[in-house]
């Protein structure tokens, strides 16, 4: 009786198909997602076009949050939404509806800042808006009582949701100083943190568009060194806070105003 083929052994034939210089980009690029996504499933799809090896937070390959794709012509890294992902350093491929994509020269890609960005984000995304404990999350933000009454345990997914923050923020941080300082110094974030809560407040706690935002922000801010005084960036970003609450007054609320005759 044949022995059967481990998925190991598969996973290996399916790699040697390609030419030496693909096989050691591809293993690379497999072992860098492996390391950053630990307890993702990883779910293995060929045929005679693609090679894929995707990482799903479940065993459906529609759950797949990031994919390597692998062809006759080079690897690749596909994002499986995309098409929804904000992309200003044009770093997506792609015209698709859903589907766009990253070409991969090397492994060391993968930790580009703009690279880490969009996967930190694709990341976030799915949770936020495909998982449980995001829908959890949100309907604490939207209505504490309402999740209370479903049971859900508020102050834990608070200290969760802080300890992730924290982790963004630790990337961010990584990645100034690896891409910009080049250096460890005691006092790397100018007010960096403040910049944050009015991104976050402007994207309206968006994933997605915290991106675009954060590089509109970023640009204020380095513009802001050139301009006199120099306070002047500061100002900005306090009156655009300003009328985003405002703004969200407005919204929620209607103004009336009355006018009260004279008693008689």
């Amino acid at each position: 009786m044949p022995r059967a083929v481990s998925a190991v052994e598969q996973l290996r034939s399916f790699i040697a198909k390609f030419v030496a210089q693909d096989q050691r980009l591809i293993r690379a690029v497999r072992a860098a997602l492996r390391k950053r996504l630990p307890t993702a499933h990883e779910l293995v799809y060929d045929n005679y076009n693609f090679f894929v090896i995707g990482y799903s937070p479940t065993e459906r390959p529609s759950d797949a949050i990031v994919t390597i794709a692998a062809r006759a012509n080079g690897v690749g890294l596909c994002f499986i939404h995309g098409a929804k992902l904000p992309d200003p350093n044009r770093l997506l491929l792609g015209s698709g509806k859903q589907t766009r994509f990253i070409r991969l020269d090397a492994a060391s890609t993968l930790a580009e800042p703009g690279v880490e960005a969009l996967i930190a984000a694709a990341i976030i995304w799915y949770i936020m808006y495909r998982s449980l404990w995001g829908y959890e999350i949100r309907l604490i933000g939207d209505n504490p009582r309402a999740a209370q009454y479903a049971g859900i345990n508020i102050s834990r997914n608070i200290i969760l949701v802080m300890m992730l923050s924290g982790g963004l923020a630790g990337l961010a941080g990584m990645s100034e100083i690896s891409g910009v300082v080049h250096r460890l110094q005691a006092a790397i974030s100018p007010g960096y943190g403040f910049s944050g809560i009015i991104i976050a407040w402007l994207a309206k706690l968006n994933p997605i568009i915290v991106i675009p935002v954060a590089i509109l922000f970023g640009g204020l801010i380095l513009a802001g060194r050139e301009i006199q005084p120099a306070g002047v960036p500061r100002l900005i970003q306090g009156i655009i806070l300003f009328m985003l609450i405002a703004s969200d007054v407005l919204l929620r609320y209607r103004v009336r105003l009355e006018r009260v005759g004279a008693e008689a």
